[in-house]
């Protein structure tokens, strides 16, 4: 077996994971990750001059968040993430992933409107020949994105 992920697996992993997301099919979403699964969402402050941590969630809270989300309130309309592969690096035992990431948000009456940009940060695992991700960490540069979106990005 070949110790390097071809990019096209490390591609179709994070491609499948976006359009789970923009279709909220949360498990077929959940079904990408690994069982120690770590997110966050964040940004730099420029202000504070430090990191902002907006949600840090292991695959269990996720599944919570995502499971009862029809209870929250939250945006209407949806959003369409755009991602680009940018890197991919081997670590011992796993993968880092970097993506350019653009989501747009479409409102009921058909308005589309950039909601946020940032990055993927990303580390993929491999384990008997299974694509899975480790992590991802949602940089990003957008710093204000409303109210209502509390779910994955």
């Amino acid at each position: 077996m070949s110790t390097t992920l071809p990019w096209m697996q490390a591609w179709d992993l994070v491609a499948k994971s976006c359009v789970y997301l923009d279709r909220e099919a949360y498990p077929d979403y959940l079904g990408l990750l690994d069982d120690d699964y770590q997110y966050s969402i964040t940004c730099y402050s420029p202000d504070l001059r430090k990191d902002m941590i907006h949600l840090k969630v292991n695959k269990e809270e996720l599944a919570d968040l995502v499971g009862n989300i029809h209870n929250h309130i939250r945006l209407s309309g949806s959003l369409f993430r755009q991602v680009s592969l940018y890197s991919l690096e081997q670590r011992e035992a796993s993968y880092d992933a970097m993506s350019y990431v653009s989501v747009t948000h479409t409102n009921l009456d058909g308005v589309s409107k950039v909601f946020c940009v940032g990055r993927y940060f990303d580390r993929i695992a491999v384990r008997n020949g299974e694509v899975r991700l480790k992590s991802r960490e949602f940089r990003m540069e957008t710093r204000d994105i409303g109210a209502g979106c509390h779910y994955p990005i």
